[in-house]
């Protein structure tokens, strides 16, 4: 995971070589990102190329090359710091880049729309997105796609109640259970993340 003056300096080395068509030197990096020491932009274009974003050239002075395959490209924002109610943001000890293809975009993962606010109780609202992840298993307070009978999905809370039962509840706030026999409940997939696309951007 980059820090957020590593992200700095990889996005400032991506815009000037899409400008300039070559790379910057260290002098052009510190200042492009205003830092006086090239050493230390030297550390930062060091630990990028040690994450794997970008590769060196020994002897030249313009000698980075960006990595293009996807794996390496960063898609992530910055961590500031945590906001605690009826407090001031208390800022992060060391401020990194939430790296969201590790965070989010694993395999197996797909996106559900919800249709209807029938889930606002919980907090989850008409059209909102849900990343989940494929896989017929589930612990006990996951919140899962449930496939009922063979035929109706829904989104639960599960609950193995140790006697060939399932509960299924209302996500994130466990209420309104109903029990099932276990062979009449399939697990399709696990919820991992919710988020919502408003007028303003994505919530």
């Amino acid at each position: 995971m980059l820090t957020r003056k590593q992200q700095q300096t990889l996005e400032f080395i991506r815009n000037y070589m899409s400008e300039h068509q070559q790379s910057p030197t260290e002098a052009e990096i510190a200042e492009g990102i205003g830092i006086k020491s090239r050493g230390v932009a030297h550390r930062y274009v060091a630990a990028i190329e040690k994450a794997g974003y970008i590769k060196t050239i020994t002897g030249k002075r313009r000698n980075i090359r960006l990595r293009h395959n996807y794996k390496n490209q960063v898609l992530g924002l910055p961590l500031l710091g945590k906001l605690v109610n009826n407090s001031p943001i208390k800022a992060a000890q060391q401020a990194d880049i939430l790296n969201l293809d590790t965070q989010l975009l694993k395999p197996n993962r797909f996106l559900l729309q919800i249709a209807g606010n029938y889930l606002q109780q919980c907090g989850i609202f008409n059209n909102d997105f849900i990343v989940c992840e494929l896989q017929n298993t589930a612990e006990n307070d996951d919140i899962v796609i449930a496939i009922i009978n063979g035929k109706i999905a829904q989104l639960k809370t599960f609950q193995w109640n140790g006697d060939g039962t399932i509960g299924l509840s209302d996500p994130y706030l466990k209420t309104n259970m109903e029990i099932y026999q276990h062979t009449a409940v399939k697990i399709h997939a696990v919820y991992k993340a919710m988020f919502r696309i408003s007028d303003n951007g994505v919530n």
